[in-house]
């Protein structure tokens, strides 16, 4: 004798609570797709910035905006509330540094093909960037397309961070939230930066950096 399996039979809801359920969870895939659109729509420029800003190019910058949000949207559930901005800027800065290597290792490989073997203690960090892109030359007054080719020069850890501080106008504090650093660590490296950043400058701008000081 077999007896038929009833609504609260193992493995099945009762109906009222499969409805409540189903519920539930639609209402949880509404305000996460809310919660994420408000967010796409009050970050996505910022996010573009410091990528267009630190990669010079902005079909790479693009790229990398739509790499961070596909990443912000697949780990939605772990990241803690109020932190979003936070993870949004340090995906960021690892995507632009990603992004940079990428297109560093694809350069080399045509320098290496074209002049032989590539050093990068000659031909520095700065060599497998691409050309500065025309509309962002543009949208920059002298003095900020200057400073951003040279820093071309810079680390690509150091050269996110300084973009954050003088560009974005991020506390140290905030870039060491965003980072995993404490502000002391941040102060040190953008004081790095920022003399390496001198140096540069007095080597291929002469002229800039000397109507600087006056």
């Amino acid at each position: 004798m077999t007896m038929d399996r009833t609504p609260d039979s193992p493995g099945r809801l009762h109906p009222l609570r499969r409805e409540t359920f189903l519920a539930s969870a639609s209402s949880y895939k509404w305000m996460k797709r809310t919660a994420f659109q408000n967010l796409l729509n009050s970050q996505k420029d910022r996010v573009f910035g410091h990528a267009v800003y630190f990669l010079r190019n902005r079909e790479d910058a693009e790229d990398v905006t739509q790499e961070v949000f596909v990443k912000l949207w697949n780990h939605w559930d772990s990241i803690g509330a109020g932190k979003a901005e936070a993870w949004l800027m340090r995906v960021t800065h690892r995507q632009c540094i990603d992004a940079h290597r990428r297109r560093a290792r694809a350069r080399r490989r045509g320098e290496t093909d074209a002049c032989g073997a590539w050093d990068p203690d000659v031909q520095g960090d700065a060599a497998p960037l691409s050309p500065s892109d025309p509309q962002l030359d543009f949208e920059l007054n002298e003095t900020q397309r200057t400073l951003i080719e040279a820093m071309a020069g810079l680390p690509a850890a150091t050269r996110s961070m300084m973009l954050m501080h003088y560009f974005e106008d991020m506390t140290l504090e905030r870039i060491g939230e965003v980072l995993g650093m404490t502000p002391n660590a941040v102060k040190v490296a953008i004081h790095r930066g920022r003399r390496h950043l001198g140096e540069i400058l007095r080597t291929k701008y002469p002229e800039w950096s000397e109507e600087t000081r006056r």
